[in-house]
C-alpha cells in the first residue's frame, strides 16, 4: 500500500500478516533497504498483536513493515518504545 501524500517522500506500508511471506524475505528486504541508507527502528505494540519495523531515509518514501505476533490486551497500559534496529545483525 501506497500513501504518496504522507510525508515529504510519500510512505510504503508492506504488511506481512496472511501474506504467506515469509520472516526471512522480510528479513532479506531490510538488509537491501539498509544498504540503500535506510534506517530502521522497531516499535512492539502487544496490545494491537504486531510489530513494526520504520524505515527512513531523507530522500525516499517511509517504509513501514508490519508483522503479527501475539495479542496482549492486558498490555494496553504499557508504552511501546521505538528502538534502533537493524536486519543486519
Amino acid at each position: 500500500m501506497i500513501h504518496e501524500e504522507k510525508g515529504e517522500c510519500g510512505h510504503m506500508v508492506i504488511d506481512f500478516a496472511g501474506s504467506g511471506m515469509s520472516r526471512s524475505k522480510m528479513n532479506a528486504l531490510g538488509k537491501d533497504l539498509e544498504g540503500k541508507g535506510y534506517k530502521f527502528t522497531e516499535k512492539k505494540s502487544p496490545w494491537l498483536g504486531q510489530i513494526t519495523y520504520t524505515g527512513r531515509d531523507s530522500e525516499k518514501p517511509t517504509v513501514l513493515f508490519t508483522l503479527p505476533i501475539v495479542k496482549d490486551r492486558l498490555a494496553i497500559t504499557e508504552e511501546a518504545i521505538e528502538k534502533a534496529y537493524s536486519f543486519a545483525s
